[in-house]
């Protein structure tokens, strides 16, 4: 026979356990609904150039709407990321040499705003761009 204390831990136990359940479960979601431009988040992107070894790296950080171009390899080249809205394109260049560290830009970007992301490697301040990366999409 299983003593009455055992059995009121038991179920004191298992209420509790519900209880708890049932409180998370019916946590209200913090996501906004997709088509409600509140609580909505950007998308960031990034793309290498497409040479054997990427030399270079273009990155979109929607959070602050940052542009950076890296330089990754030791190559004398630098690497010049390019960031389409619409039809305006701006650019920022990383030419100082893979010293890890990435040149950026600030920029001001109206929220959920589609953006194009490609980065490419170039001799010099006006050379012919090379080995560029397909355009790469994200939102601000």
């Amino acid at each position: 026979m299983i003593n009455g204390k055992m059995i009121s831990r038991r179920a004191a136990t298992l209420s509790a356990v519900a209880a708890f359940s049932l409180a998370t479960w019916a946590q209200p979601s913090f996501a906004a609904p997709s088509d409600s431009p509140i609580g909505t988040y950007g998308v960031n992107a990034s793309a290498y150039t497409s040479d054997s070894s990427p030399g270079g790296q273009g990155i979109f950080e929607h959070d602050g709407e940052v542009l950076r171009a890296c330089d990754l390899e030791s190559d004398g080249l630098r690497a010049v990321a390019y960031l389409r809205v619409g039809i305006a394109t701006t650019s920022v260049h990383d030419s100082d040499g893979a010293n890890g560290q990435c040149a950026y830009t600030n920029l001001s970007i109206a929220e959920n705003t589609t953006v194009e992301l490609r980065v490419c490697l170039r001799n010099g301040a006006s050379g012919a761009d090379q080995s560029c990366s397909t355009w790469r999409q994200g939102s601000a």
